[in-house]
């Protein structure tokens, strides 16, 4: 999503948002929202829901269903359930632990903030407050209703963000570590904080994406103090080798795990390319590191690779700054290309989805199709990891029609994608957010769920 900072202001969300050429951007907040309890007191998380199959190798998946010519879902709004709902994986952004944070290593104060005042992670208790909202029932808000609801709602994935330099305080780069060493360099509170979110997640039945949120950057402990920008992956201070020590931590805890997915880096925002490389190729060579450790150790876990450029589908082009990505190998053949997509003028953060500078509903679909040429071309997977209609319920109805011909013509496309999941859930988004607007306004949904109702399987009561 495009970097924005939000704040509470006489009851509602008011976003201050930063046009960036070239891409999209997350996330630099200060978040509030008013969070009520709602006594509904624990879930009890139903351990036996439904596992989604992970998909077969990248080559070789299937489509799934029925395929659907590419335009808007015609007359298909009102009931979920029907063949748009395809696909293996559908689900939302939980936001949350990578707040105070933005692309470029920059950090909101002089450290890394604590827990949850400043950040936090989906499904921990937040009794005690967090970013900026009272400290009544957060764990109501981000547990028992969320996950109930969106469980419900027929997403069966969900993507958690959150920040490398506060998992690993200091890097790990002078050599090849085992998966255990590795783990002994995480910070304690933070990987545990990780873990029960995940453990959360996947006992109600989630599948979950683990995003190392960091837009390709590493910023050390005294960059932060003295408000310094980060370091690229590939650089001297950030060399591939402690991505790939990073990965080989995450996956040798989560390995052969089927419902967790390893979503190796948010949004890369173009590093350094080694002397005489192509455009984009520095983050290629990251991105295959960070693979090769996860299969070093017996990991068979699916693999996201975000695109260049913030992620740009239009970046997947000859010559674009993903293009290096066509080098990528995998042993296990079990990856694809994540893709993220905003319609709207302000690059992520608005509502308005017709002219300006921003993607438009022309723009990102002309953007999607060359993807899908690109990886038709070289046998490639997607996945459309960010999308959205609008950031709040107030966006209009050129964001809807966006929205709806995206996913539309994702679903159409099921030998490419295996999945998307929208941008974002979070109590910390506040009231007026699509994905929240329910547990804040009881009897009441956001608009946008009528998009994605087709594309979705619910629950019966």
């Amino acid at each position: 999503m495009r970097s924005y900072a939000s704040s509470f202001v006489g009851g509602r969300l008011a976003l201050l948002s930063v046009a960036l050429a070239g891409g999209c951007a997350n996330i630099s907040h200060t978040s509030s929202a008013r969070v009520g309890d709602d006594g509904a007191g624990v879930l009890a998380l139903d351990a036996s829901a439904p596992e989604p199959p992970p998909p077969a190798p990248h080559l070789e998946v299937a489509p799934v269903g029925s395929t659907v010519a590419e335009g808007p879902a015609t007359g298909a709004s009102s009931k979920p359930g029907n063949l748009y709902a395809t696909l293996p994986y559908r689900g939302v952004s939980m936001a949350g632990a990578e707040f105070g944070a933005s692309f470029g290593g920059l950090f909101n104060g002089p450290n890394l903030g604590t827990m949850p005042g400043d950040y936090y992670y989906p499904t921990s208790d937040l009794g005690k407050g967090g970013p900026n909202w009272p400290a009544s029932g957060g764990t109501a808000v981000e547990t028992d209703s969320m996950i109930r609801y969106f469980l419900d709602k027929g997403m069966n994935t969900v993507r958690l963000p959150f920040r490398w330099e506060r998992l690993q305080r200091t890097l790990t780069s002078s050599k090849l570590l085992t998966g255990a060493q590795v783990v002994a360099t995480f910070d304690p509170t933070e990987l545990a904080a990780l873990e029960a979110s995940v453990r959360t997640l996947t006992a109600a039945g989630f599948t979950v994406l683990v995003d190392v949120h960091n837009y390709a950057y590493y910023t050390s402990a005294s960059e932060i103090a003295s408000a310094k920008g980060g370091d690229p992956l590939g650089s001297a201070n950030v060399p591939d080798l402690a991505f790939e020590n990073l990965w080989i931590g995450l996956a040798s805890i989560y390995a052969n795990n089927a419902r967790v997915i390893f979503d190796l880096m948010n949004e890369p925002n173009t590093p350094p390319d080694p002397s005489g490389k192509p455009a984009g190729y520095e983050w290629y060579l990251a991105a295959q590191a960070a693979v090769n450790g996860i299969r070093s150790i017996g990991a068979h876990n699916l693999v996201l690779v975000c695109g260049n450029q913030f992620a740009g589908p239009g970046a997947f082009v000859s010559g674009g700054w993903s293009d290096p990505l066509k080098e990528f190998k995998d042993p296990e053949n079990n990856f694809a290309f994540e893709v993220h997509d905003y319609p709207d003028t302000k690059f992520g953060t608005g509502n308005t989805c017709t002219g300006g500078a921003g993607g438009t509903v022309e723009g990102v679909m002309n953007d999607l199709r060359k993807f899908v040429t690109w990886a038709k071309k070289y046998n490639a997977r997607g996945f459309l990891g960010e999308f959205a209609a609008g950031v709040d319920i107030n966006a209009d109805a050129a964001c809807d029609t966006a929205m709806q011909q995206m996913l539309t013509f994702v679903t159409a496309n099921p030998a490419i994608f295996i999945g998307w999941t929208y941008w974002a859930a979070g109590a910390g988004f506040g009231a007026d957010n699509p994905m929240n607007y329910s547990f804040f306004n009881p009897g009441r949904e956001a608009p946008q769920w009528k998009v994605l109702a087709p594309f979705l399987v619910g629950r019966k009561p």
